[in-house]
């Protein structure tokens, strides 16, 4: 899920590794925060593992990388990219989700 809390539309590069070996990559526009904000869940991993996210504004501006699990315990996870209305990652926020996995 993307999240953007301002008011101009912003493009995220998003890249997910496991292992060292890319396992998925995308590059989502993300409207202002008015407007439906994009949920993505084709092509994501399934499987339970580790798994370094990181997330890129508007051509590398600005950066925010975070390995799952944090605590060692490998699971399903639903990550949150959230960029602040000053156009700069804030964090990203995870839900532990059984339900993602395969």
């Amino acid at each position: 899920m993307f999240i953007n809390r301002g008011n101009a539309p912003q493009t995220v590069a998003v890249h997910i590794e496991s292992d060292d070996e890319t396992v998925f990559r995308r590059t989502q526009d993300v409207p202002p925060q008015d407007e439906t904000q994009p949920v993505v869940t084709d092509g994501l991993p399934t499987d339970p593992g580790r798994y370094t996210v990181t997330a890129r504004l508007d051509g590398g501006t600005d950066e925010i990388r975070r390995t799952f699990p944090q605590n060692g315990n490998a699971g399903c996870y639903s990550v949150t990219v959230r960029v602040d209305a000053d156009g700069t990652f804030r964090d990203m926020p995870t839900t532990l989700d059984p339900d993602a996995c395969e």
